[in-house]
């Protein structure tokens, strides 16, 4: 279970992708972003209530994921 990094390693191993490949995309710091960084993932968090100001990459909206992933301009 999250935010242990065996269920992280198993979604990897499942697409054939390295850690440092992926980007974890969820809404709870200790679970998500904590347990997907603790494997050596890239990590976003969407902090729809403005509630981690201090988190380096969160999102307040999910609108902004594309240009967060560099897949268009902000």
């Amino acid at each position: 279970m999250k935010p242990h990094p065996t269920i992280f390693q198993a979604a990897l191993d499942r697409l054939d992708v390295q850690a440092a490949q992926a980007v974890m995309v969820g809404d709870s710091l200790e679970e998500d972003v904590e347990g997907a960084r603790a494997l050596g993932m890239r990590a976003i968090l969407v902090d729809r209530d403005d509630r981690y100001p201090e988190v380096e990459e969160r999102l307040t909206e999910l609108y902004a994921l594309p240009a967060a992933l560099g897949l268009i301009r902000p």
